[in-house]
């Protein structure tokens, strides 16, 4: 129900009233019908509440049904003062009371709608009643009608009043309301703002330096400083400020307490903030003298987090007064804040503290790894050497059981060297060690140079090798013997796990680089496996039976070369539909010159039953 309603339910009551009172002096004076006076109290006593309810029941629609109400006030006024016969102050005092009620609520508008009103009201009244206009009346009728003038205007008077003070009272309260929701988003933006800079950074300064900051300005504090006790010195000594004189923060840091002291002891073991409105009423307490010398008369300390280590928050303002519970609420988020960055960067210094000892121990470990397997190779290529010399009849024939017990031990012994060397390779990338030695160098060429070295490998297993490269591929730049290397790993790696069928090796450039892929029709690998087989010291299968041999770190070693080269090294497979690993490499920046012929036709395939005929 619209406001508007409320208001004038109790004022159309009393008006009608002030009118009945002005209408019954005349109809004693005229002697007017029976008739006339019971429509006039009916009217008085029940016009006032049916509007009302009329316009409650409107609901939504109730400022709509409330101007239509007016309208028919101002059609009974018009016929009461026709029935009256126009007598001058009765009348006055009815369309005073009307008017004032109408322009009040509605407006002019709405007063010149209800004078239409007025005038057909008044033209109903003269037809039924007769036309007859009355200039003189009773001192009686005068009175009461100057009475009613005066309870009309004191009645509005009196509504306006009221309605004004309501309306200043709902400012006020909007006001403040506003206000502290400014305050609240304010808060809630410097907490914010702190969360923030808590993310961003890992700088421990700069973080509590913002958190001081912030509650400085949203207390309305004028200076503050975390600071942090010194068990040792028994000190406090700031570790961030704001709006703080550098000489008061030295004597502070400077003061050693009395652990004994009452406060102290309070400040040190208490959870809850410490609060002085005014220091010069206090008792003596540690910086005293010091904050009336620089002029602070407020205080108030809030613990930061429930470590040994005493932290806490200290805002200081010039004027006395203690600080507003809201404040405190806000500082203790705050602390809770601080808390959180000291955490975090505690918790940061331990892992970086882990972080650089574990690249200390991983130093350790591949310069270790390094130096073993240089001595290790050492010696492995004198026993290789000298296997290989009496193999050859250097130092006399061999019956054919030793030869072939020495035969086994070559074949072993270079086995064991390539895991040697692929542990040195390893602990040189670990390092940052392994150097590239880079030169011009034919993709042909070293396509051609691996399946030579695999070619007899693929022969004994059955398996047919096949070799695709695209003709006048450019010359690329790189380390020749590197990314030989890694084709071998592939090539190998193909060859060792499939049983049946065929090895492929294709080679195509294009804007991009080169692309190498070595496929094969193996058993192919899940997809949950294809990224762990890059990973050192891994494999496909893992169990102590594994059918096929090796440590694991072929593949690791050729995807950080062919990284080092600035390309890429991956697997396209499914169980039991093979595997492609496809190396994509950048042609390279110290030059492309030209191109070169195909050493290794497009389409040449090498099997053994083609080695065989």
């Amino acid at each position: 129900m619209h406001p508007v309603v409320r208001v004038n339910y109790p004022l159309r009551i009393v008006a009608y009233l002030l009118m009945a009172l002005a209408l019954a002096s005349v109809f004693v004076d005229e002697h007017r019908s029976g008739w006339l006076w019971a429509l006039m109290i009916v009217q008085t006593l029940g016009w006032p509440h049916l509007a009302y309810l009329a316009a409650k029941a409107g609901g939504p629609r109730s400022r709509r049904v409330e101007r239509a109400n007016l309208v028919v006030d101002g059609f009974i006024c018009g016929g009461w003062i026709a029935a009256i016969g126009f007598v001058p102050w009765p009348s006055t005092a009815i369309l005073f009371g009307l008017t004032i009620s109408v322009i009040s609520i509605g407006g002019i508008g709405l007063a010149l709608v209800c004078a239409l009103a007025g005038l057909a009201g008044a033209g109903v009244a003269g037809l039924l009643l007769g036309f007859s206009f009355e200039a003189e009346s009773s001192v009686i009728t005068t009175g009461l009608s100057i009475v009613a003038i005066l309870g009309y205007s004191w009645m509005f008077g009196w509504a306006l009043y009221r309605e004004a003070r309501t309306a200043i009272r709902s400012r006020k309260e909007r006001t403040r309301t506003s206000a502290e929701l400014r305050a609240a988003l304010a808060q809630l933006g410097a907490l914010h703002d702190v969360t923030n800079a808590i993310s961003a950074s890992i700088e421990l300064p700069v973080v509590l330096n913002a958190l001081v900051r912030h509650a400085v300005t949203l207390t309305r504090s004028d200076g503050g400083s975390l600071v942090e006790f010194d068990i040792n010195s028994s000190t406090f000594a700031p570790v961030a400020s704001h709006q703080v004189d550098a000489a008061f923060l030295e004597r502070v840091s400077q003061t050693r307490l009395d652990v004994q002291d009452p406060l102290i002891e309070r400040i040190l073991s208490s959870a809850a903030p410490t609060r002085i409105a005014d220091v010069r009423d206090s008792e003596p307490f540690f910086v005293r003298d010091a904050m009336l010398d620089a002029g602070f008369r407020a205080l108030i300390a809030v613990p930061i987090g429930q470590e040994r280590i005493k932290r806490g928050l200290v805002l200081l303002r010039r004027e006395p007064g203690d600080y507003d519970e809201a404040s405190v609420d806000l500082l203790s988020r705050l602390a809770r804040q601080a808390a959180v960055a000291i955490g975090h960067a505690a918790l940061f210094r331990t892992v970086r503290e882990q972080q650089r000892a574990l690249e200390i121990a991983s130093r350790a470990k591949s310069q270790f790894l390094a130096n073993m397997s240089h001595e290790l190779r050492t010696p492995m290529n004198a026993i290789l050497g000298y296997t290989e010399l009496i193999l050859e009849g250097a130092y006399g024939p061999l019956p054919e059981k030793a030869a072939d017990v020495l035969r086994r031990v070559n074949r072993n012994g270079k086995h064991l060297l390539e895991l040697i060397n692929e542990v040195l390779d390893l602990s040189k990338i670990e390092s940052g060690t392994l150097e590239l030695e880079r030169s011009h160098y034919s993709v042909e060429e070293v396509v051609r140079t691996v399946v030579a070295s695999v070619e007899s490998l693929a022969q004994e297993k059955g398996l047919k090798l096949i070799a695709n490269v695209a003709p006048g591929m450019p010359t690329g730049y790189g380390d020749t013997r590197r990314l030989t290397q890694v084709l071998l790993n592939l090539a190998g790696n193909a060859i060792k796990f499939t049983d049946a069928g065929e090895v492929e090796l294709t080679a195509d450039s294009d804007e991009t680089g080169f692309r190498i892929a070595v496929r094969d029709t193996g058993p192919g690998i899940a997809a949950t496996d294809q990224e762990r087989i890059f990973r050192e010291f891994q494999q496909v299968d893992d169990s102590a039976t594994r059918a096929k041999g090796g440590p694991g770190l072929g593949l690791a070693i050729a995807q950080r070369i062919v990284e080092l080269h600035g390309g890429r090294l991956t697997v396209e497979s499914a169980p039991g539909a093979g595997a492609t690993f496809l190396v994509q490499l950048p042609v390279g920046t110290a030059g492309t010159g030209g191109t070169v012929g195909s050493a290794v036709p497009r389409g040449a395939e090498t099997s053994r039953s083609e080695q065989t005929s």
